[in-house]
């Protein structure tokens, strides 16, 4: 069964779209504590609640991130040394300011960057609505699906 790393944007678009869980089917779901983290951030108390439901619903396996912070869980491993995580987010942000994506969060890119990184070096595809993000991955060994509500389910099918 193939594995699919999920952003966050993903279990928002869950959240608004039910009918996309179906198109979930097949494969194992998996998170980090960087996604639950920026899901708790979520201000409106009912989203939120709703939100962390469908993280412990759907995600079957809870992966560590690579690069750790020392806001992050303490039980966490520890951080490589092999400056792929600093590379990364030195094109994460080349790439938004060519877009002219703007962060609300000042964490955003880091956190980004967490969870391709480990998509990266688990071996895990990452399914995601952030095209910066996916050009990321992918510039760097990785695997990634960017979709859209629309295309959701095509792109998923050439998945596995």
């Amino acid at each position: 069964m193939e594995k699919l790393l999920l952003d966050t944007n993903i279990f928002n678009w869950i959240l608004e779209n039910p009918h996309l869980v179906g198109r979930l089917s097949g494969f194992e779901l998996v998170g980090t504590f960087v996604q639950e983290r920026e899901i708790r951030s979520t201000k409106c108390n009912r989203k939120r609640k709703e939100l962390l439901q469908i993280f412990a619903s759907f995600v079957s396996q809870t992966e560590w991130p690579y690069t750790t912070f020392w806001d992050d869980p303490w039980d966490a491993r520890w951080s490589d040394d092999d400056g792929l995580f600093q590379k990364m987010r030195e094109r994460l942000e080349a790439l938004d300011r060519a877009s002219g994506k703007k962060n609300k969060n000042p964490l955003n890119q880091r956190n980004d960057v967490q969870i391709a990184e480990t998509a990266i070096k688990a071996g895990l595809t990452m399914l995601t609505g952030d095209s910066n993000l996916a050009i990321l991955t992918r510039g760097f060994g990785g695997i990634a699906i960017c979709v859209t509500k629309d295309n959701f389910m095509l792109e998923l099918e050439g998945c596995g």
